[in-house]
């Protein structure tokens, strides 16, 4: 079974509550995605004011989005400061997803062009287009951004 980015994201040990109260902003997050991540953290020390959001989450697939927003919200209170960071591990796993994906050429562009629109077309991301003015592959770009992103967040 092929891996969801949010597993793509805790392989890499990104995932995080502000991570995953990111990507729900975003769409990215399912309740499924929540609950399984609650349900690990569960066993994990937790401090009383924590531990009640959490048991919640677990069941997120049961609760109402208000609810699953309400629930996040204790645990990622305030919108990040690091926002950009989280976005770039957002940004990470797709890529890592895309790349793995076994698709023809011109599908994996296309769908590399929709990640980077996705994000607003990062600076970073400029020769990842069939249409960019450079020389390189767009493939071969991404993989470029691919291993910077890694050096950037920390994860090899």
């Amino acid at each position: 079974m092929a891996k969801t980015t949010t597993d793509i994201l805790n392989t890499l040990n990104l995932l995080s509550w502000d991570v995953l109260a990111c990507g729900r902003q975003r769409g990215w997050v399912t309740a499924g995605d929540l609950s399984r991540f609650a349900t690990s953290c569960l066993s994990s020390a937790l401090s009383d004011e924590k531990l009640n959001a959490v048991a919640e989450l677990a069941s997120a697939e049961k609760l109402s989005a208000t609810e699953v927003d309400q629930s996040l919200s204790q645990l990622s209170p305030e919108p990040s400061r690091q926002e950009c960071r989280e976005l770039d591990c957002w940004r990470l796993a797709m890529l890592i997803k895309l790349q793995s994906q076994d698709l023809g050429w011109d599908e994996k562009v296309t769908r590399l062009e929709e990640v980077a629109a996705e994000f607003g077309y990062p600076a970073d991301m400029q020769g990842c287009s069939r249409y960019s003015t450079g020389t390189s592959d767009p493939l071969d770009e991404m993989e470029w951004v691919i291993m910077n992103l890694r050096n950037q967040l920390g994860v090899g």
